[in-house]
C-alpha cells in the first residue's frame, strides 16, 4: 500500500502505511522532547502494540495515558485527571503529546495539549475512520458540558496527522459505516464526485481503494479549512448534518447511545428534507440523497414527545446566535450555501417526514 502525503495549513497529513513515517518525523523534529501516548483502553489494545513491536522506536518507551472509551471521557473532570497525571510525570513544554485513538481522543487529547503549560506540541494518531476523515483534521480540539458537545474548546492544530490505514481492520463494521457519514458529507456539501466515489467504495477493506477515497475526503475538508480556519464563513459548511445530528447523539445518549456518525447519518437526511422544503435542492437530488442514506441509518426510536428534548440540544449548539436555528442547506449534490436560519415549527416538519419515512 502506498502512502499519500497532504499539505494542510501549517502541518501535513500522512495517509497510508504511515508507522515508519511517524517515526522518522518524531526522530527529525522532536527528538528532545519526551513522548506521552493517550489513548482509551479500546484503542490502545489494538493500536499500541502496533506502535510498539511494528516500527515506532521512538515512542517505545512512552509513557501512557489511558480513560474510558466513549463521549463520558471528553468532561472536565478527565480533563482536570489528565493534567494531574501530566504533572506528575513530570510533563513540560519539552512533552510531545501523542493522541492514539478516535474522534474523542484526538478531541480530548488536543485539548490537553493546547491548555498544559499553556501548549505542547501534539500528533494526531487517528485510529478510526471518522477521526481519519474528519476529528483528526482542521484543528478543533475539545470537551464536552455534559452531554452538549464541544462546547468548550480550542482552534488548534496538531504537529501532523498519521493515519494507518491498517488500524482499520480492527475496526468494527458498525464504526467504519459511521465513519462514512462524514466521508458521504464532504462529498454532499462540495464535490459530487467524491460523493459518487464514497457511496461506490466495497465493504470489504480494500485499502488501497480506501486509501484514494480517505485522501480525497481530508483534501476537500482542508480546503474549506484553510480558506476559513475559524469559521468565520464557508468553514460552516462542514456543519451541514450536524445542527440536527448533535441534537439527535445528545438526546440518545440517556437511551442507546449513537454513535457521533450514526447521528450525523439522521441530521443529513433531515437536512436534506430541508434545503429541498424550504431552499432550492431540486427533488431530483433530494431523492436520490435521501435514498442514499437511508443505507446507513440507525435503528432509532425517536417520537414526536421527544421533540422538546431535541430542541433543547438544539438551542445550545453553538452555531445558533438568535432564537433561530442556523442551518447550511445543500444547493445540489457538491454545492451548499451557509447560515440558513429556521424556525423550531420548520425543523419540526423535518423530523416528522424522518419518523413517517
Amino acid at each position: 500500500m502506498s502512502t499519500q502525503v497532504l499539505d494542510a495549513r501549517a502541518y501535513q497529513v500522512h495517509v497510508g502505511d504511515v508507522l515508519d513515517e511517524l517515526d522518522q518525523f518524531i526522530t527529525k523534529n522532536y527528538p528532545d522532547h519526551t513522548p506521552i501516548i493517550l489513548g482509551d483502553s479500546n484503542t490502545l489494545a489494538h493500536a499500541l502494540q502496533l506502535i510498539d513491536f511494528v516500527g515506532v522506536p521512538s515512542l517505545k518507551e512512552a509513557e501512557v495515558l489511558e480513560v474510558e472509551p466513549g463521549e463520558d471521557s471528553k468532561e472536565i473532570e478527565v480533563a482536570n485527571g489528565l493534567w494531574q497525571a501530566m504533572l506528575d510525570l513530570g510533563a513540560n513544554r519539552k512533552t510531545l503529546l501523542v493522541n492514539l485513538g478516535g474522534g474523542m481522543i484526538t478531541d480530548l487529547g488536543g485539548f490537553l495539549a493546547g491548555t498544559y503549560k499553556r501548549g505542547v506540541p501534539f500528533i494526531q494518531v487517528p485510529t478510526s475512520l471518522l477521526a481519519m476523515v474528519d476529528a483528526s483534521v482542521g484543528g478543533k480540539v475539545g470537551i464536552n458540558l455534559g452531554k452538549s458537545k464541544n462546547q468548550v474548546g480550542l482552534f488548534l492544530e496538531p504537529v501532523a496527522v498519521f493515519a494507518h490505514l491498517p488500524f482499520l481492520n480492527s475496526l468494527p463494521v458498525r464504526e467504519r459505516i459511521a465513519g462514512m457519514a462524514e466521508m458521504i458529507k464532504h462529498g454532499l456539501i462540495a464535490d459530487n464526485d467524491h460523493f459518487a466515489q464514497v457511496m461506490s467504495l466495497p465493504e470489504e477493506l480494500d485499502e488501497n481503494v480506501w486509501l484514494e477515497a480517505i485522501h480525497r475526503s481530508v483534501s476537500i475538508k482542508e480546503a474549506i479549512v484553510r480558506a476559513d480556519f475559524t469559521e468565520q464563513g464557508d468553514r460552516k459548511k462542514l456543519n451541514f448534518g450536524h445542527t440536527v445530528g448533535h441534537a439527535i447523539e445528545s438526546w440518545s445518549q440517556q437511551r442507546t447511545p449513537m454513535l457521533h456518525g450514526e447521528a450525523i447519518f439522521v441530521g443529513m437526511w433531515c437536512e436534506t428534507w430541508l434545503s429541498h422544503r424550504f431552499g432550492e435542492l431540486s427533488e431530483v437530488d433530494r431523492n436520490e440523497i435521501l435514498n442514499a442514506l437511508s443505507t446507513y441509518l440507525p435503528e432509532i426510536a425517536l417520537s414526536q414527545q421527544d421533540f422538546e428534548e431535541i430542541f433543547y440540544w438544539m438551542r445550545s449548539d453553538k452555531k445558533n446566535t438568535s432564537a433561530l436555528l442556523n442551518f447550511t442547506f445543500l444547493l445540489a449534490i457538491g454545492n451548499s450555501k451557509i447560515n440558513v436560519e429556521l424556525t423550531q415549527d420548520q425543523v419540526v416538519e423535518s423530523l416528522e417526514s424522518f419518523i413517517n419515512r
